[in-house]
This record gives C-alpha cells, structure tokens and sequence, in this order.
C-alpha cells in the first residue's frame, strides 16, 4: 500500500447528503462518531490523502485528520517529522515508524527510532525488539539487543517474551557466543521454549519426543560438552530429550576430550572487565626513571586477574621494565613488559599470566619502568562493584597511591553470576 496525495477535484466531489436511518434527520445529527465518521469515508466529503492499492488501480480517499486522530503512526507522518525534524517516537509507534523509516529512506528517523529502543531496552521487550530487527534487517539494532542480551542473558532467557519467539530469533540468540550464563540455562531455555509452542499448537507437551520435534536443529545448537558434568548427569542425560547413543557421546567428549556426539564443544565467550581506578586522565608527565610504582588490591570473591591497565607515554617513545604481581609476599608473575606511545590513545591494555584471585588475600602490582613520561589518572575510584565482586584498592608501593598513579586499573575475569 501506498500513501499518495491528490488534489481535491473541486467541482467533482461528490456533495450529496446522505439521510440518517432513512429518516428525514441529516446524517450529521447522529450520536455516533464511527456513523458519521463513515459517512464522511463513503461519500468522500472533505477527504484530502488517498492510498493506493494494486500499482495504482485502485484509489481509496481518506481524512488525515480522521486517520491522525485514531493512530499515532499517521499523526506522526502527517503532523510530526518530515515537517519539523522533531518526532515523538513512543511505545506504540516506534517499530512502525522504523519501517516507515526504512520504507520512505529517512535515515535520521531510523536513528531517532534506535535510539529510544537502545534507552529503552528491558529484560522484557529487548526479545521482541530483535525479533522487529531481523524483520526489518536492522543490523545495528541487531547488535545492540544482543549486547544487552549477553548481560542480562539469565533474565531474558526466562521471559515470557523469548517464549514466543520464532525459531529464527531463537537461533540467533543461543547462537551467540557472549552468552553470560552457564550452558544448562540455555538448555533449560530452549525446552521451555518448545514446550510452550507444543502448548500453543495444541499437542502433548509432557511428551519428550514432541517437545524434541519442537526444538528441531536448535538442540544442536547447545553446547553440551562444554557444561559442567554434574549438570548434565543431573538435568540432561535424565530427562529423556537425547537418545542414549548421544548421552554416552557426549560423555566421551566431556571426560575424554573428543568430539563424537556432533555438538559444539568450543566454549563460549565471556569478555573479560577493564576496572579503572580513575575518572579522569591527567596529562602532566608521570616520570619513571626506573623508580618502583605498584598498587594493592582486594577482592570480596574468587576471580581471575588476566592483566592490569597502563598509561601510555604521552609524547613518542616507550616505556618498558619489569612487571610482577604478589598474592601477600608470594610472587606470582613476573614479566618484562613494554608500553608504547599511540596518537590519540592514553592507555593501553597488558596482559600476563592468569592469577587467581581469592577473598581476604592482598595482592599487589609492582612495575619499575624507564622510559618517556606518561599519562597518570585523577578523581580517583577506591571501590568498584562489578559482577557482584567489590574490588577495593589500597595504598600502592612506591610512587603509586590510592590518589595518584601510572596503573589505571585492572582487567578480570569474572566467574559467572546467573542471576544477573
């Protein structure tokens, strides 16, 4: 269907009046808004936009000031933003008018509708929202709703609306390797998720073969080598969805590290965290001259420290050294490492080999560098709640403290919260 404007033919529009009830009372006299209403359709009276159908064939006259009244989507294209470059863009008409958007080649709407769907996304509506983006193949919305997906995959896989998702919509999200939730959730997803469509379709949904039918090629999918061996033994080789052959495959893959059973056994991603200590950056140089700097930390729960976040020098040149990290007076690494200068970059991420961090032990990063003066960090941050873990820092070593300091932060790796 397209919308289309004519000019009122003047002389030509129809002007008779039609009886109300075939009474002798005008039909304006009726108490009903849709009679009248109607009226004014069916005759034409006033109609100032026409939509047509069929390439053209076929024209049918409407009111804007009708169709505006009882849709926020034509009040928009009438009244709003190709007028005044202002559009409001709400709940009701948002996907709407990203596909009028798409349709009429209007980039600027495109991004005001993305945006309020970005602001907007919750653990209830951001499945739906992916689910408009594929629709209407919005690649950039794709992405976004996958991210807030990965971070709040435990709620979202447990909301009414992933229930109702096709299977396309379905696929792309257990596809996703950035997942934060142990792989038994996706599983236990996935289930409810043909179990409910049995509902829907009227079938048994106790029975185990339906509820496999349902899920189709989405349970290859499920990465069952990869999930902890107690979750399996309990909650999937019990529950009567895999044959036995696949169950004793799987086996094979968990203790023996093959790949027979055919699903995926590469696990999936979870990005580690950059904690900074600082807000902002000072640009006054942090000399070295091969001087110890160092800083202290604690951690409230188990994690992992994959590396820590430096200050690149400001002006051309490098600055390099010895790195080590101590749990109490236990050295844990120890490294040569180098940070170079990048136009337009003040810090720059090193990593070293894994630590494991553990509740009330006090660890320490130490670094005696050489080299050209460098950023440091101001408005400092002592304590940082992330992933349910505090990571509190102390007085530093050397020239390092909790107020100054070349070590922006800290990058870690943080076991899985499946309540997030």
């Amino acid at each position: 269907m397209e919308v289309c404007e004519e000019e009122r033919k003047e002389n030509k529009q129809m002007m008779e009046v039609t009886m109300h009830n075939n009474s002798e009372d005008p039909w304006q006299y009726s108490d009903d808004f849709a009679e009248t209403n109607l009226q004014l359709l069916e005759t034409q009276i006033l109609s100032d936009i026409a939509f047509s159908f069929e390439g053209g064939k076929e024209f049918v006259r409407a009111h804007k000031n009708i169709l505006s009244s009882r849709s926020p989507v034509f009040y928009t294209m009438f009244c709003g933003y190709l007028y005044t470059k202002s559009c409001d863009v709400n709940a009701d008409s948002v996907m709407h008018l990203i596909y009028l958007s798409k349709k009429y080649d209007v980039p600027a709407l495109q991004n005001a509708c993305r945006d309020f769907l970005k602001e907007g996304f919750n653990v209830e509506n951001v499945c739906t929202i992916l689910g408009q983006a594929l629709h209407f193949q919005k690649d950039d919305l794709q992405r976004d709703c996958l991210k807030f997906i990965s971070n709040k995959t435990a709620k979202v896989l447990k909301s009414a609306s992933f229930m109702s998702l096709p299977p396309s919509t379905v696929e792309l999200i257990i596809q996703e390797e950035s997942l934060k939730c142990n792989e038994i959730d996706v599983y236990f997803a996935l289930k409810a998720w043909a179990i409910n469509a049995c509902k829907q379709k009227g079938t048994d949904h106790t029975n185990t073969d339906m509820i496999r039918e349902e899920m189709g090629g989405l349970l290859r999918l499920i990465r069952f080598p990869t999930m902890i061996v107690e979750d399996f033994a309990k909650y999937v080789a019990e529950d009567g969805i895999l044959t036995q052959t696949e169950i004793i495959a799987i086996y094979r893959d968990i203790f023996l590290v093959e790949s027979v059973s055919g699903y995926p056994t590469k696990s999936r991603r979870h990005p580690p965290l950059r904690v900074k200590r600082f807000k902002s950056v000072n640009a006054e140089p942090w000399l070295h001259n091969n001087r110890i700097d160092g800083i202290c930390f604690t951690v409230s729960k188990s994690c992992r420290l994959l590396g820590e976040i430096l200050y690149r020098p400001i002006h051309e040149g490098t600055v390099k050294g010895k790195l080590e990290v101590y749990e109490g007076n236990k050295l844990k690494v120890d490294s040569e490492e180098s940070v170079y200068f990048v136009a337009e970059k003040k810090t720059s991420n090193v990593l070293f080999p894994e630590v494991q961090l553990d509740s009330g032990k006090i660890y320490c990063i130490c670094q005696t560098f050489t080299g050209e003066g460098t950023y440091s960090g101001k408005e400092p941050q002592s304590t940082h709640i992330v992933n349910d873990v505090e990571i509190k820092f102390g007085d530093g070593v050397g020239l390092s403290s909790i107020s100054s300091g070349q070590i922006c932060g800290l990058i870690i790796d943080f076991d899985l919260n499946v309540d997030n």
